[in-house]
């Protein structure tokens, strides 16, 4: 009878009014707990933006992956002469070259390994005196990580170290390094580091991370 299906639509209003918390919903029929369920775990925004929040969160977890595996090669430095450089330069061996930091801490090196990766110091080839180069506008970490470039690659560089390295591979005229120091601080931009960065990048007129 009518009676008796109007009694049993309340019925079914009160189970569902309880398992919202008390709130009637506003259709006038019968809301399974499944629906319940899925209204309740919809998101809080439009497609759209969550479409949005996806594409940052991925590009984040690309720069966090770019930043923690950093790895600059070089690729001119595979054979077996720069591999027995390296061992020399790590027992110190026949070193005659040491570059002078901020910092005053001197960075040995074999001059014949440096003017071939940088230009810049293949005006000392002529002299037969261990040499002695004064870069006191760069620290220590920032040296190094250049003349280990020279020997074959660089690991786990941060974005300050990074932009620093930026500079001296200008200095040094190596655009092989300047291209991947690029490619890295265009990864690694933000809030912190974005007025540093886009100073370096006019200085330079380096027009892609300007673009940044």
């Amino acid at each position: 009878t009518y009676d008796t299906q109007r009694h049993n639509f309340s019925n079914r209003l009160t189970v569902n009014s309880q398992l919202l918390g008390g709130e009637v919903p506003c259709r006038q029929n019968s809301i399974t707990l499944q629906t319940v369920y899925a209204f309740q775990a919809k998101p809080k925004y439009k497609n759209g933006e969550f479409a949005y929040r996806n594409s940052q969160n991925s590009r984040q977890q690309i720069k966090r992956c770019l930043m923690n595996n950093l790895e600059i090669v070089n690729p001119d430095t595979n054979s077996e002469y720069f591999s027995r450089f390296r061992g020399m330069r790590l027992r110190r061996e026949r070193l005659d070259i040491f570059i002078n930091t901020k910092e005053g801490e001197e960075v040995g090196a074999h001059l014949i390994v440096l003017s071939a990766c940088y230009p810049a110091f293949g005006k000392y080839l002529s002299g037969n005196d261990v040499v002695h180069v004064h870069l006191s506008r760069f620290p220590h970490q920032v040296v190094n990580a250049a003349v280990e470039y020279a020997y074959g690659g660089i690991e786990n560089i941060s974005p300050e170290v990074a932009l620093r390295l930026y500079l001296l591979a200008h200095n040094l005229q190596n655009k092989a390094l300047v291209d991947e120091c690029t490619k890295f601080l265009c990864a690694s931009v933000g809030e912190t580091n974005m007025s540093e960065i886009w100073s370096a990048a006019n200085a330079t007129k380096n027009e892609v991370l300007i673009g940044v």
